[in-house]
């Protein structure tokens, strides 16, 4: 296998293409890839899982995810209404019944959507566990 390479315009120096294929063929020959070795414990896996993760990520995430949220709320808070207005509208009783159950379906998602932002936004609520009465 031969490979080309140019070398970038204004560059002086550097490798030649020789260079490059004398140091590509001795790469493939010496298989660097095969010894390196990553962490083997457990500690050391979840270590390294989170060397990309810099200070701030999960705060960022959370702030990510709630806006996501709050744009699909709005989103279908907008779809609920026009499909109200035309329940309102409608001439029919056929079309009055379709635009209800339109109504019906975005209400529900709407349900199901801020029951996922309830504890992004609040906060999860406070639960205390009931203490057993003391006998008298």
């Amino acid at each position: 296998m031969t490979a080309v390479l140019k070398q970038p315009k204004g560059r002086q120096g550097g490798w030649t293409p020789a260079k490059c294929l004398e140091q590509s063929a001795k790469m493939r020959a010496d298989k660097i890839w095969l010894k390196s070795t990553g962490p083997r414990t457990a500690s050391g896996k979840s270590k390294s899982s989170m060397n990309a993760c810099k200070p701030g990520y999960e705060e960022r995430r959370a702030e990510k995810l709630r806006r996501r949220h709050l744009r699909s709320f709005l989103l279908l808070n907008k779809l609920f209404l026009d499909t109200y207005k035309q329940a309102n509208k409608a001439q029919s009783d056929i079309e009055r019944s379709m635009a209800i159950q339109n109504c019906l379906f975005w209400k529900n998602e709407l349900d199901n959507l801020y029951g996922k932002m309830r504890p992004l936004f609040f906060g999860t609520p406070n639960v205390f566990p009931l203490r057993a009465k003391s006998p008298p």
